[in-house]
């Protein structure tokens, strides 16, 4: 299994370093106890394509996929495989299967096969979708499920069946922002600014808390979930509304820090150990907890290689992934892996040495 190598480290780091300073009566900055997370970044040095990607997935095979200009990049936790699929930008990907994606290159839609050669061939299914649904331009996003497709358009939701016309169907969803479709505790949902969201009951789209000023408000970014909240609801500047399982609502103010521009919010993520991602579209990613206290900011100055975010994801490994304008990043949440640099304090032309006594590592 790729990326399960882990390091196991003392409980209690201590990092001191000697200092090469231009002045004696130089204070060199304070030790971040903690250090970092570990972060990988991927560039198209590594990927052979253009920097900006979207839509990072993660497949029923383990492995990760993302949209490229006119291509879709797989990881498999050791190299990158490129797949062509046109000249036109991709917004979204969804792996059906090991030999199976579902894509979305600007004004089309369609799959991409393996075949027994290894080989990939794309077929577009654009003539398959009912002409009332046309056209397909953009698809924000997919979800590829046993029974069919989902797509969202501008405008519409689509489920689309393959081979049987007759059973694909789709709701009219005008507004001035596009519907999105969202999973949310392994249930499918759709949201709408102004409309609020639904959730697909396996027969029809039922609302959901209708009358939650919290899912009409037109600054909503972001619908997640965390233990104990099943529902929770992130705005533009970062304010979070929270619904317990018993249906209750509990606002929290944004963990985002006065000195950052309001309103930058991109996305969000929850995680199963109750910390909340929050990625923005100029100063990288936040780390709060359930009530909104901020406990971490990583950005190019401490691992990222790109402060404009455009997605989050996890893997089954509990990494998380960024897709952002300078390629992808992976960060490593295992506590027990911690990484020190300069960022943390350590001002040094390199260390020479370490020792670990009593439980401290010295460096």
């Amino acid at each position: 299994m790729w990326f399960a190598r882990r390091l196991k480290w003392p409980p209690q780091l201590l990092a001191v370093t000697l200092l090469v300073a231009a002045s004696a009566a130089q204070t060199p900055p304070p030790i971040d106890d903690h250090g970092a997370p570990l972060v990988q970044n991927f560039s198209p040095s590594n990927y052979d394509e253009r920097e900006l990607l979207f839509g990072g997935t993660q497949g029923p095979d383990g492995l990760m996929y993302f949209a490229n200009f006119g291509s879709v990049q797989i990881y498999d936790g050791q190299s990158w495989e490129r797949i062509t699929v046109g000249d036109q930008p991709i917004l979204k990907v969804a792996p059906a299967s090991a030999s199976r994606i579902y894509v979305s290159p600007m004004g089309g839609f369609g799959r991409l096969d393996r075949g027994i050669d290894g080989a990939w061939s794309y077929t577009s299914l654009a003539d398959q979708v009912p002409d009332a649904t046309l056209p397909l331009d953009p698809i924000w996003t997919i979800v590829a499920q046993a029974d069919g497709v989902w797509l969202s358009l501008p405008d519409r939701l689509v489920h689309f069946v393959e081979g049987n016309p007759t059973a694909s169907r789709f709701w009219n969803r005008p507004g001035e922002t596009p519907p999105v479709l969202v999973v949310l505790d392994d249930e499918l949902h759709a949201f709408q600014n102004g409309h609020g969201l639904e959730r697909w009951n396996g027969t029809d789209w039922e609302p959901v808390a209708p009358d939650a000023p919290a899912l009409l408000d037109p600054r909503v970014r972001a619908i997640t979930s965390l233990p104990n909240f099943p529902l929770v609801v992130v705005m533009d500047d970062g304010e979070l509304h929270r619904r317990d399982a018993q249906g209750n609502w509990t606002e929290r103010p944004s963990p985002l820090p006065a000195s950052v521009a309001r309103r930058i919010v991109r996305a969000a993520k929850g995680l199963p150990d109750g910390r909340l991602v929050v990625a923005t579209q100029s100063a990288g990613v936040f780390f709060a907890d359930a009530d909104g206290r901020l406990l971490d900011q990583l950005s190019t100055q401490r691992g990222l290689s790109s402060d404009v975010i455009n997605s989050i994801t996890t893997d089954h490994q509990g990494g998380i992934w960024l897709s952002h304008h300078r390629g992808a990043s992976r960060i490593e949440l295992d506590p027990r892996l911690s990484f020190f640099d300069s960022a943390s304090g350590i001002e040094s032309a390199g260390l020479s040495n370490m020792r670990d006594h009593r439980g401290r590592l010295y460096a």
